[in-house]
């Protein structure tokens, strides 16, 4: 990255002699230089930004570059999800369209997902315990680059989701619950809560 910025710099530089030395007016000289200097600034914010481009839901302040999306959660059973859904989504400037909805009729916790870039997907798949003991993925759900509106089970039973969050070659896994110990929502590596 720093080496890339350097070249970058470089050629810009390159770029501003090279104009400032085709010039015939010595007027015009220190406007082609200051034209130079801002098209190398913008270059550069264009290739960081291509690179690490916010999503356009993720509008909250988020200071850990290492997060890769956010979670949510939203209330119990369909009603305190309907009663705590618009006072988020104007907090947030969301609509409720913009969510890719998944739910199973018989869960009860609501869960918003929120990818932080532009080229991140997030996929969720039913889970269940297999005779072992052991979580088993039974089928893929969805995989959008939208944010998700989720419905899981309590978390005091065993999850019925697991969700992947995949950015380049970064990937985190993890299914969304409420901590036993205190009730709020349980904290999950690279993911920013509230």
């Amino acid at each position: 990255m720093l080496k890339r910025k350097h070249m970058i710099v470089t050629v810009g530089l390159s770029l501003m002699l090279g104009l400032s030395a085709c010039s015939n007016n010595a007027g015009t000289k220190n406007d082609t230089n200051t034209n130079a200097e801002t098209k190398v600034t913008e270059d550069s914010q264009s290739i960081d930004e291509a690179e690490e481009t916010l999503s356009p839901y993720y509008g909250f302040e988020d200071k850990d570059d290492n997060n890769l999306a956010a979670m949510f959660f939203i209330g119990s059973g369909n009603q305190e999800m309907n009663d705590k859904m618009p006072a988020f989504l104007e907090k947030y400037s969301l609509t409720k369209d913009l969510f890719e909805m998944v739910a199973e009729k018989d869960n009860c916790e609501w869960y918003v997902i929120i990818p932080k870039y532009i080229g991140t997907k997030i996929e969720v798949e039913r889970v269940k315990l297999n005779d072992d003991g052991n979580m088993e993925v039974t089928e893929k759900i969805t995989e959008t680059e939208k944010p998700v509106l989720l419905c899981c089970n309590e978390s005091d039973i065993v999850p019925s989701a697991k969700v992947t969050i995949t950015y380049k070659d970064e990937k985190i896994e993890f299914n969304p619950c409420l901590s036993l110990e205190n009730g709020k929502l349980a904290k999950v590596e690279r993911v920013y809560t509230e």
